[in-house]
C-alpha cells in the first residue's frame, strides 16, 4: 500500500493531515530566512511542519480507503504498520525520509522532529527559485583587506603600524593637555571670583565675631599688645576729654581674610566715619573698629551695636 503518495495527495487537498499514533503535518507558507551560521537564504514557499500528537481523527483513513479501494480496517492496520516501521527505522538509522517533503529524526531528547524540504508539488509557486548563499559584509571586507595587504611588503606594514601608534600617542598627549588646561582655567576662575567678590556680596555670615564677656576683656588686651592702628580718627573730642584717655575702641567685626575686612570697612564708613582697620591680631584676625573713645563713650557705643566688644589699647 502506497502510504506516502496518499499523504501528499491528502495534504494538497486539505492543507494538513492527521496520522494516528504519529501526529499532525501542516502545510504552511514560510518566507525566505537566513541561516545564522551558514548565511544561506531558504527559498520562500510552502513547507510541512510537524506536531507530534496521539490523534484519533480517521478522516485520512477514509481518504486512504477510498483512494486504495479497500476497507477501513485494512487501511488502519497498514497505516499502523507504516508508523511502526517509520519509528523503527529512525531508531536504527537516525532518520526517515518522507519522499521529497522532508525527513523525520530524533533530537537530543529522543523526541520526534521533522525537517521540511521544498517540494514543488506542494509549493509550485517556488519553481525556479534556488537557495542563495551570501557572505556577510564583514567577511567580504576582511577578505578584500587580506588580499590587499598580502601584496604589500612586510616593511610597509610595520611602518604603517608605527605611524598609527605614533599618531595615537600624540592624540592622547593632546587630550591630556586639553584636560589639564580646562582644570587650570576652572581653578583660576574660582580664585578670581572669590578675590573679586563685590562688597555688596559680603555676607554677614562670613564675619567671625569674637565675643568676649566682662571677664575676658583683660585677657584679650594682653593678647593683642602688638596691634598698631593703621588709621587715626580725626573726629573732634570734647574739650573736657584729654587725648591720653582716648585709648578704647569698639570692635564691630573680625575677619580672617584681609579683602573681606577692607570691604566691610568701606561699607561701614557711611555709618561710622571714624571706622578704622586695627590690623592683624596674634590670633590672625583683621579687626575693624570705631573710635578711639574714652571707656565710658566706648561702653555707650557698644550698647547700640550687636556682637561688638571693647578693646583697650593702653
Amino acid at each position: 500500500m502506497y502510504i506516502i503518495p496518499s499523504i501528499k495527495n491528502y495534504i494538497l487537498q486539505h492543507g494538513q493531515v492527521e496520522i494516528p499514533h504519529l501526529g499532525k503535518l501542516s502545510l504552511i507558507f514560510q518566507p525566505a530566512k537566513e541561516h545564522p551560521v551558514l548565511h544561506t537564504f531558504t527559498v520562500p514557499g510552502k513547507y510541512l511542519f510537524f506536531q507530534e500528537m496521539d490523534t484519533k481523527n480517521e478522516d485520512f483513513l477514509h481518504f486512504l480507503a477510498k483512494e486504495q479501494n479497500t476497507d477501513i480496517e485494512t487501511c488502519k492496520n497498514e497505516l499502523q504498520k507504516w508508523v511502526e516501521n517509520l519509528k523503527h527505522e529512525i531508531t536504527q538509522n537516525r532518520i526517515y525520509q518522507l519522499d521529497t517533503m522532508g525527513n523525520f529524526a530524533l533530537d537530543s531528547m529522543h523526541k520526534l522532529i521533522f525537517t521540511p524540504k521544498l517540494d514543488l508539488t506542494l509549493s509550485p509557486e517556488s519553481f525556479g527559485l534556488e537557495e542563495l548563499t551570501v557572505q556577510p559584509y564583514s567577511i567580504v571586507h576582511k577578505n578584500e583587506v587580506e588580499k590587499e595587504t598580502a601584496n604589500l611588503p612586510q616593511n610597509t606594514d610595520n611602518e604603517e603600524v608605527k605611524k598609527k601608534k605614533t599618531w595615537l600617542i600624540w592624540l592622547w598627549v593632546l587630550l591630556g593637555l586639553l584636560c589639564l588646561t580646562v582644570i587650570v582655567i576652572g581653578i583660576y576662575y574660582q580664585i578670581f571670583r572669590i578675590n573679586n567678590t563685590p562688597k555688596s556680596d559680603v555676607n554677614q555670615t562670613e564675619i567671625i565675631d569674637e565675643q568676649f564677656d566682662n571677664q575676658s576683656i583683660t585677657d584679650t588686651s594682653s593678647a593683642i599688645d602688638n596691634i598698631v592702628p593703621k588709621e587715626q580718627s580725626s573726629q573732634k573730642e570734647e574739650n573736657a576729654v584729654e587725648i591720653s584717655q582716648l585709648t578704647h575702641y569698639v570692635v564691630i567685626g573680625s575677619f580672617k581674610n584681609a579683602t573681606n575686612a577692607d570691604n566691610f570697612l568701606k561699607s561701614k564708613h557711611s555709618t561710622y566715619p571714624n571706622a578704622v582697620n586695627l590690623g592683624k591680631s596674634k590670633k590672625g584676625l583683621y579687626m575693624i573698629a570705631i573710635g578711639p573713645y574714652t571707656l565710658q563713650d566706648a561702653e555707650n557705643e557698644a550698647k547700640n551695636i550687636a556682637n561688638s566688644w571693647i578693646l583697650d589699647t593702653k
